[in-house]
């Protein structure tokens, strides 16, 4: 049986050699940096994440995860915007990764926001912050990647225990605010579905005991915050999103903070 622990992630896009992975052995312990939702304000840009990224930076963690929103949601989406948020992934010391959030593609059709096109922006975070297999960083290892347009999903082994992105953002997953998107909804969720269903198949392939899946919007599996997503039963699956009738989902845990937490895997 997997355990599988939610963090608020088909045919490989890239292909990658075997010696660029992770390893699989190593420390039954793996501790990991997880944050989201930052910077919001002038403060945390010059305050709070870069004594973020020092607090990150003297742990040895096996590597980090921004689990999306680079931005404020009333914020601007120019281009410096991402170019900013991938100079924080690369000054970490180990393997950085990163999900999108709403703030930085579905909500830059606010006028706020500089009325930019959303697909527009999500295909510039895509071709400049998922253009290579390799994880940021200063200590890199490659990732399984999702084939084109959805090279932001991604799947990485360490030890025993399967990792992987999801794309799956706020606002309705780009079914609400300003200018709701079905089509682009309709293709990228069969394609994360996809995807989840592959990492389970993946993850029972190398006996892993566990798998964690890293995605920016609020899952809805308890009623921390029922207003703004539906709240889902974990006992009672859809037959659409249950991931393999096979492994069952013992745990569930969100990440999605407003700055940080610090968590161990059983490897």
């Amino acid at each position: 049986m997997l355990a599988a622990l939610v963090a608020a992630a088909t045919t490989a896009g890239f292909a990658v050699a075997d010696d660029e992975r992770p390893a699989l052995g190593g420390s039954r312990f793996q501790s990991i940096g997880l944050w989201g939702d930052v910077p919001y304000s002038d403060a945390q840009k010059t305050i709070g994440v870069p004594n973020l990224l020092a607090d990150m930076n003297a742990n040895r963690l096996a590597f980090s995860v921004h689990v999306g929103d680079i931005k404020s949601g009333g914020s601007r989406c120019d281009d410096a915007v991402y170019a900013t948020a991938k100079g924080y992934f690369e000054s970490l010391r180990a393997p950085a990764l990163y999900t999108p959030g709403d703030n930085e593609w579905t909500d830059c059709d606010r006028p706020s926001n500089g009325a930019y096109s959303s697909r527009e922006r999500l295909q510039y975070i895509r071709s400049t912050l998922f253009d290579t297999s390799r994880s940021f960083g200063q200590g890199r290892f490659a990732q399984d990647v999702q084939a084109v347009p959805y090279v932001e999903n991604r799947r990485w082994q360490i030890g025993r225990v399967t990792y992987a992105t999801l794309h799956v953002v706020g606002s309705d997953n780009n079914l609400g605010d300003v200018a709701p998107d079905f089509e682009e909804w309709r293709q990228r969720d069969a394609a994360t579905n996809a995807w989840l269903r592959e990492t389970f198949s993946v993850a029972e392939q190398r006996a892993s005991v566990a798998v964690m899946l890293f995605i920016q919007a609020n899952p809805g599996f308890d009623e921390t915050d029922g207003a703004r997503a539906p709240v889902r039963d974990g006992a009672r699956w859809s037959p659409l999103t249950l991931p393999s009738p096979s492994c069952t989902a013992i745990r569930t845990t969100s990440a999605s903070t407003s700055l940080s937490s610090t968590a161990s895997a059983t490897a």
